[in-house]
């Protein structure tokens, strides 16, 4: 049977609706879950974590918007990227997690050891929380580092937090960094700059809405034309830049991409100029739930993309760090009607209460 790609947008979900996913879940049926602006009881939440943390052919989980807003759903979110051995992509974009809530996921993410990609933008986070990003940011023996890392709209955090950030980007392996509408200034981007210098591998840098003037504009443009970056992509929309300056700047990634053998790219793959303002997105009033199929090409290990709803519109599937420490046995799957043999399941509590937002630090039974 096809892996499936499941997509709800601004739905109350209910019980009747949680059932039908978890089953699909724990077959391993379901490649990409992308919830976005969606009500949930916590039971409900609760059953779809532990399928979530079973299932191993997840690769993507979605959570924008809402989703995740209190201590008692990080927790059990944070367990259920822990245990799972498939996740890639993490998007929880516009939950109310704040600092102490970043701190639990980057721990469990860590002993997970397989995330790539990472969107924590308008979590509402602020300076206590960098210096937990910066040991997603920094490979070693154990953990490889992420490749792709949003931070947008958490504008709590200050020119010290940035400055913390910024000397773990240069020793970071990062291809894509997205800072955009958050308060940055000329001297707080000028210091990312200096970690994107020291950076090899970084190829996309979004600073839209930071706040930034020509200054910064002409420290790129010096960046391109002295060093030697993989830059492909710069962006500096809703920024009092000169048109020239930004000309500039594109002609220079265009060499620099003809230098490492990539092919030309047209000029919005080099620089965005253009006004692109996730604040502004439209919310969504007519909604459906979307199964849609994805069949498996023999021998390509390369999945299709989907729309996401969070703040940067793509989701992609990113590579593993490492095998898999548990393969699906094909002709397992076909056998008994691809029936899922029900395993002795923890007890967990049916009368859950909401939870406040604040943080109590007392741990939660997954």
């Amino acid at each position: 049977m096809a892996q499936q790609s499941i997509q709800i947008v601004g739905e109350t979900i209910t019980e009747n609706d949680i059932k039908p996913m978890c089953s699909l879940l724990d077959k391993n049926l379901v490649k990409i879950l992308s919830w976005r602006d969606c009500e949930v009881s916590d039971k409900d939440f609760k059953k779809l974590m532990r399928s979530v943390a079973k299932c191993q052919s997840l690769l993507q989980l979605a959570l924008n918007i809402g989703i995740i807003n209190s201590e008692f759903r990080v927790q059990l979110l944070a367990q259920a990227i822990n245990r799972n051995q498939s996740i890639t992509g993490l998007f929880i974009h516009g939950s109310i997690i704040g600092n102490e809530g970043i701190k639990i996921l980057c721990k469990n993410i860590l002993n997970a050891g397989r995330l790539a990609t990472l969107d924590v933008g308008d979590c509402q986070f602020g300076d206590a929380a960098i210096p937990h990003l910066c040991q997603l940011l920094t490979p070693n023996q154990e953990w490889p580092g992420l490749l792709d890392l949003s931070m947008s709209a958490n504008t709590d955090i200050t020119p010290t937090g940035w400055a913390e950030l910024s000397l773990a980007l240069a020793t970071s392996t990062l291809r894509s960094l997205y800072l955009d509408y958050n308060k940055l200034g000329d001297q707080t981007a000028a210091c990312i700059i200096v970690g994107v210098a020291g950076c090899g591998t970084l190829e996309v840098i979004d600073m839209e809405g930071t706040a930034v003037t020509q200054k910064t504009a002409k420290l790129i443009l010096n960046l391109v034309e002295n060093y030697a970056v993989r830059l492909k992509k710069v962006s500096l929309s809703g920024n009092k830049v000169l048109k020239a300056t930004v000309e500039a700047i594109k002609f220079c990634l265009r060499d620099l991409m003809e230098e490492t053998d990539e092919t030309e790219a047209c000029d919005s793959d080099l620089i965005s100029i253009t006004t692109r303002s996730s604040l502004g997105f439209p919310k969504q009033t007519q909604v459906k739930v979307v199964m849609s199929s994805c069949e498996m090409e023999t021998g390509n290990d390369t999945d299709q993309t989907i729309q996401d709803y969070s703040l940067h519109s793509e989701v992609v599937e990113q590579p593993d760090h490492q095998a898999s420490s548990a393969s699906v046995n094909e002709n397992e799957q076909t056998s008994a009607d691809n029936e899922v043999v029900e395993e002795e399941e923890e007890e967990f509590d049916d009368d859950v209460k909401e939870v406040p937002v604040y943080y109590t630090g007392i741990p939660v039974t997954f």
